[in-house]
């Protein structure tokens, strides 16, 4: 049947003829053999009795998935709505690079680089950026035109650039921003080997908290939990301090470090410490929104978000149910209003499209699994790197629903087959293995 599966509906249709065909000359060659007319007919009835089945499987309609177009990976044209939300990004970058260049002193280029980017002129921009010097002017000019690189979604120049500034003037503040810049991209090592650089200039406590939560947020992710939980605790017990003399700045960050020691706690295993994290972090936020709920909305968002997962994987399906609907009821406001919110709003999809899934709500996780499907494909022309592995794990999430929910193997097979295929092309972090190893699990399950 495997091979009958490869042939067009035509060629299956001859295929049956043929075999009719065949049938009926051995009908005639075997009628000789038996008595009356009623025993002929009932032998050729059961004949065709055999034979409906056969037929029916040929042409049974199973639901398939779309195929996926990789050319998310190598897209050079976005949609008209992409563009709008590039030339929103533009100007906000923009702003941002005349603000850091305006002031008394200011240097003649970048006087003229100011004036460039008030034109939108930002290839020119780039140029007017040119310099042979290895000075910490020049180190300048390197970031700014790596700032530029980014802007303009070209993350091979905007690195070279980074390695520029960084080896011309390593400092804290250069080398921290090259780290923020391969967090984004997924690329774990080189963002951790540059935290631990911009740790070892850090010149104030505020600076080592910042990066040694950021930098725990990679150990994290890399699998490496004993350093990220020492991070983590370094970087809260100077949050606390912090948060004695300016309440205002670094009680929002302490409940930044409860949320993201939480995500580690439930990694290792840990739901107790999870939950209690995640309490922590939610009842400071909650304060912090009651007196300004424009700024702090997404961070409740953020640790709803966490918390259902954290009751999602504890099986308790009415709790996260409630804690999800209201990070997703936010999110969706924040992504119409901002389209940096996207993926906040698809990871959010994601999960509460499981939490449908186990509460018997098919078509509801159906629907969004779909959206969040969609909003994967557009992020990852983005960023590849950060984005492919999410959308693989939607349709992991798909092919265990195809599979344990709906029965349906060809569709749970190409699902798991699809996720391993984009996997394929992302970095080996511990998170692209572990939804590897789940599309396999879900192959060997069908397998058996």
């Amino acid at each position: 049947m495997s091979i009958i599966k490869k042939f067009s509906r035509t060629n299956i249709i001859w295929f049956a003829v043929g075999l009719l065909v065949v049938v009926a000359n051995i009908v005639q060659q075997t009628i000789k053999f038996f008595g009356n007319g009623t025993s002929k007919v009932v032998y050729v009835l059961g004949l065709l009795l055999i034979l409906v089945p056969f037929i029916e499987k040929l042409f049974k309609s199973k639901e398939k998935p779309a195929p996926i177009k990789l050319d998310i990976l190598t897209a050079t044209k976005l949609a008209d709505a992409k563009l709008v939300e590039e030339r929103e990004l533009m100007k906000k970058t923009i702003e941002e690079l005349q603000q850091q260049l305006s002031g008394r002193k200011t240097p003649k280029w970048k006087q003229h680089l100011r004036s460039l980017l008030q034109k939108g002129e930002i290839d020119q921009a780039l140029e007017s950026l040119d310099t042979d010097e290895a000075d910490v002017d020049a180190a300048e000019r390197h970031l700014a035109k790596a700032r530029l690189y980014v802007l303009k979604l070209n993350f091979t120049d905007a690195a070279h650039e980074y390695v520029a500034a960084t080896t011309i003037h390593s400092s804290y503040a250069n080398n921290y921003e090259f780290a923020n810049f391969h967090h984004k991209l997924n690329h774990l090592s080189l963002a951790s080997e540059y935290y631990l650089r911009a740790l070892s200039l850090a010149s104030s406590p505020e600076e080592k908290a910042s990066v040694l939560n950021d930098l725990a947020r990679v150990q994290n992710e890399m699998g490496d939990y004993d350093k990220a939980q020492t991070s983590y605790n370094e970087a809260l017990t100077m949050a606390n301090e912090l948060a004695e003399r300016y309440p205002d700045k670094y009680y929002p960050f302490k409940a930044t470090i409860y949320n993201n020691m939480g995500a580690m706690q439930r990694a290792t295993g840990d739901m107790v410490g999870a939950m209690a994290s995640y309490n922590k972090a939610l009842k400071i936020r909650k304060r912090l929104a009651a007196r300004d709920p424009e700024n702090y909305n997404f961070d409740i968002a953020q640790t709803l978000y966490n918390l259902g997962n954290l009751q999602l994987q504890s099986m308790n399906f009415s709790e996260a149910e409630v804690s999800l609907s209201k990070a997703l009821e936010i999110r969706r406001r924040l992504a119409e209003e901002n389209p940096d919110y996207r993926s906040d709003l698809a990871h959010t999809l994601n999960s509460f499209g499981s939490v449908q899934r186990y509460t018997g709500d098919f078509a509801g996780a159906k629907a969004s699994w779909d959206e969040a499907v969609d909003l994967w494909k557009n992020l990852a022309v983005e960023n590849p790197q950060a984005y492919l592995p999410c959308l693989a794990m939607t349709y992991v999430n798909i092919a265990m629903y195809c599979q344990k929910d709906l029965h349906n193997i060809e569709s749970a097979v190409q699902f798991a087959l699809e996720a391993k295929r984009i996997l394929s092309y992302c970095n080996p972090t511990p998170f692209v293995q572990q939804m590897f190893q789940k599309a396999d699990r879900v192959l060997e399950q069908v397998e058996k």
